[in-house]
């Protein structure tokens, strides 16, 4: 399991915190493939835990990943419309497994990048 879940005290909000393990699998992807994974993970724990939130220092770990590896900007229309698809469907599908979901959405990453080189 890549986090973990508590209740916060002062709030009606669940804080997730992230594990070592989260942080090992995403520590060499590119921005765009850690954004997404966030974007879907938070999709699937919230549909369980309504107000679930990132706690601040997993926020901060990742944010320090996505400046150290770069983040993936493509101005090419086609691409966005394709990669909004793309992800809507993985947030709203029935996968669960977590490893499932990275492996797709960095298999993605790679075929755009491959296309995206001609």
């Amino acid at each position: 399991m890549y986090y973990s879940i508590r209740k916060s005290r002062a709030s009606n909000l669940h804080i997730i915190s992230f594990k070592k393990s989260f942080f090992k699998r995403i520590e060499n992807e590119d921005g765009w493939v850690v954004r997404v994974f966030i974007h879907v993970l938070l999709h699937k724990i919230r549909e369980f835990k309504p107000n679930a939130v990132l706690d601040l220092d997993s926020e901060s770990k990742i944010n320090d990943i996505i400046n150290k590896n770069g983040d993936y900007i493509s101005n090419d229309h086609v691409f966005t419309v394709i990669s909004e698809s793309f992800i809507d469907g993985l947030t709203h599908s029935t996968i669960k497994d977590f490893e499932v979901i990275f492996t797709a959405i960095s298999t993605f990453f790679m075929k755009v990048l491959a296309s995206d080189v001609k």
